[in-house]
């Protein structure tokens, strides 16, 4: 997305103090990420093989993305 990496570390500081866990985001733009998809990035390749839970969109806007 057009997001900064430090917006994306403070939205995120809430679900880190209630999971207890760190979150390391990862951030691409549409075009990175459909080039890294298209290249088999191992990290992304990861991701989309795993299960997801969605909190905005869905598996369908995901793979049209990628």
């Amino acid at each position: 997305g057009s997001i900064s990496l430090g917006a994306v570390v403070n939205a995120l500081q809430d679900a880190q103090h209630i999971i207890g866990r760190e979150i390391n985001p990862t951030i691409y733009s549409a075009s990175e990420f459909q080039e890294k998809v298209r290249a088999n990035h191992h990290f992304l390749r990861n991701v989309l093989d795993s299960p997801k839970i969605f909190l905005i969109g869905d598996d369908d806007e995901l793979e049209r993305l990628a």
